[in-house]
């Protein structure tokens, strides 16, 4: 799990599209592909429901998400 693929995944979650993240985060629609296909693999369950106009997440998705905005608040926790 790489810091870039954790970025991937939020943006995706928000702007609900691989080719807008990839924009954003000036990299290939490829590259953000590969990323969340890597997130995937490591954690052996898929992430989004992908159709040709939007992306959704699966359980395990929401469940990922959550997981990241937990560990990103104790993180600010101790930062302050």
């Amino acid at each position: 799990m790489t810091h870039l693929s954790l970025l991937c995944f939020k943006s995706i979650v928000r702007t609900k599209s691989f080719s807008i993240t990839a924009k954003e985060l000036m990299i290939s629609q490829q590259a953000v592909s590969r990323y969340i296909h890597q997130l995937e693999d490591e954690l052996q369950y898929p992430l989004f429901l992908r159709s040709n106009q939007t992306v959704c997440l699966t359980k395990a998705g929401e469940q990922m998400l959550q997981y990241i905005l937990t560990y990103e608040q104790e993180l600010n926790k101790l930062e302050n």
